[in-house]
């Protein structure tokens, strides 16, 4: 059956308002939350007005969806695990900033310098975004939740930052002794298992 492709473009278009209302109430329940994992992730986007650049095929640009996830297993919350996803035509910090303009909470990341702003605090005042350091490095087959279609894995490395610190300090936990610091060493080694691997 040959159908044409204005038909395809309306039927896609009316399926995205059909199911708006419910994108909608997915991402409210995630940014409901006050811990949230984010990354992006590209994704090719056919634009007959590009030009073949660097490589790329003619036609197609690099847009980006950006993944919100609230996962609190880890830490035995009540709550089930649900995503968010965002489209965006290019990486630009704007797009998050966006997103999340009324999240409190602590959001954790990779390095990326567009997330920064997000962190900043006016004067006098705490931030309204904390960050948490994300996994250092990895391992394409380590879990991961903010990957599209593997939301149901663990969280990785919660505390790769630390664990950092402890390794580059010889081992010591400042603050804490013998069993305490042994048990927190060994838990925070194994959680960022990739952030030691980049240390």
């Amino acid at each position: 059956v040959d159908i044409p492709r204005s038909t395809l473009i309306d039927w896609c278009g009316q399926a995205t308002a059909a199911l708006q209302p419910l994108a909608e109430r997915i991402r409210a329940e995630v940014f409901r939350t006050d811990r949230l994992h984010v990354d992006d992730t590209p994704v090719r986007v056919l634009d007959p007005k590009v030009r073949q650049t660097r490589g790329k095929e003619r036609g197609v640009k690099e847009g980006r969806i950006w993944t919100y996830v609230r996962d609190d297993r880890p830490w035995n919350g009540p709550d089930p695990p649900v995503v968010a996803y965002f489209f965006s035509p290019d990486r630009k910090g704007e797009h998050p900033r966006a997103h999340l303009e009324g999240f409190t909470g602590i959001l954790q990341a990779d390095a990326y310098s567009g997330f920064a702003k997000l962190y900043e605090a006016l004067p006098g005042m705490t931030p309204r975004i904390r960050e948490a350091a994300c996994r250092v490095g990895g391992v394409v087959t380590d879990p991961a939740p903010h990957r599209p279609g593997r939301a149901d894995f663990p969280h990785p490395v919660p505390r790769a930052r630390a664990s950092l610190t402890a390794r580059r300090s010889g081992g010591r936990s400042w603050g804490v002794g013998g069993d305490v610091a042994r048990a927190w060493r060994g838990s925070a080694t194994r959680t960022a298992c990739c952030a030691a691997r980049a240390a």
